[in-house]
């Protein structure tokens, strides 16, 4: 063996003389080979939302008006034609009592007056109720008027936040679109970033392995001397490949458009909140319509009773919270005498349909 390895040694000279050629191996993976991620696309701006429903117009919170001056004018248009005549009526009366021997001053005489004195002041109940009725009428129409005025201006507001909420979904699903398309085109940069790296690795292990092999054939015979001579083998070179893992992408896209989505939804909770409140504003403004035609007890004050009309009272009074003073009756007054002329509202309260009011006072 001695002897074998001492031959084998005389040709270590010539397969030593030269070095391992690697021009002949193949190419390794390079940095500079890797594909894709190179154009890859972030998201734009986010398209602004519609902050603030167009504009729809004034409420109608108030009339402008009473028509105090409308029923004065009814009242003393009627006046001016009754009082002629009641003093030609009460004269004609004194007249007819003198000649009938009823002295003035007497008993009979007084209660004559008396009685024509009340039939005047039911006859000028009648004028200033009158008066009143019409001023009942014209608040009626303005109320009507004022109500189809919010009504409308509800209905354009609705229409505005239609229109609104309309444009920030469209916004909302352009934008959409447009992350999605650059999420495919990112998610494709990042497929062939990863199929080239894995062509690479590939090339690396490749080159690696030849490799491995030329030191192999190098080594064997030094590994046979030295196993002859005793001295042990040539420990075999190894090449430890580097583990390169996937580069995980991030879901911009998907970020974006939930940042996007969380602001819609909370524009529309403010948008409903708004329509809510716009709704409680009209609910309190046909409120205030209707207790402009109350005949409740329980919504005037300063109430003075100043005379009748038939089986009804008649009273001077002024509604909460205005100094302008009315003539009318009281809703609870008429509720004894005809319960139908009396009308129970969502609130509560009564008002009164004054032309069954007057049918039943008689």
């Amino acid at each position: 063996m001695a002897d074998l390895a001492a031959a084998s040694s005389a040709r270590l000279k010539d397969h030593m003389a030269g070095g391992i050629d690697t021009t002949s191996l193949p190419q390794g993976g390079s940095a500079g080979a890797l594909g894709g991620m190179g154009s890859l696309q972030r998201a734009e701006a986010r398209p602004d939302l519609v902050e603030n429903i167009a504009n729809a117009g004034q409420i109608r919170r108030t009339y402008g008006t009473d028509f105090s001056e409308d029923r004065r004018r009814v009242e003393d248009a009627l006046m001016s034609r009754m009082n002629p005549q009641l003093e030609r009526d009460q004269e004609a009366l004194r007249a007819r009592l003198v000649g009938q021997g009823i002295r003035e001053g007497s008993e009979a005489y007084d209660r004559a007056m008396n009685r024509f004195g009340e039939q005047s002041n039911d006859a000028r109940m009648q004028a200033i109720l009158a008066g009143g009725q019409e001023q009942s009428r014209l608040v009626g129409l303005e109320a009507d008027r004022a109500g189809f005025e919010n009504a409308a201006q509800a209905q354009q507001y609705g229409q505005n936040a239609n229109d609104a909420e309309f444009m920030n979904s469209a916004r909302s699903n352009e934008f959409g679109m447009e992350l999605s398309g650059k999420g495919f085109n990112n998610d494709a940069e990042l497929q062939e970033f990863n199929r080239s790296l894995a062509a690479n690795q590939y090339a690396d292990q490749k080159r690696s392995g030849v490799l491995q092999e030329q030191f192999a054939i190098r080594n064997q015979p030094i590994n046979e001397i030295g196993a002859l001579l005793g001295t042990g083998q040539v420990t075999q070179p190894n090449f430890v490949n580097a583990q390169i893992g996937g580069i995980a992408g991030t879901d911009r896209a998907g970020l974006e458009m939930s940042a996007y989505n969380s602001k819609l939804d909370a524009w529309k909770q403010q948008a409903a909140g708004r329509s809510s409140l716009m709704g409680g504003i009209l609910g309190a403004g046909g409120q205030l319509g209707a207790a402009a035609l109350m005949s409740d007890r329980r919504v005037k004050s300063d109430i003075r009773r100043i005379g009748r009309s038939g089986r009804l009272p008649v009273y001077e009074f002024r509604y909460v919270g205005s100094d302008q003073r009315h003539v009318g009756f009281m809703a609870q007054d008429v509720l004894k005498v005809d319960p139908g002329a009396v009308v129970f509202l969502e609130s509560g309260l009564m008002a009164v349909d004054y032309d069954k009011a007057r049918e039943a006072a008689g």
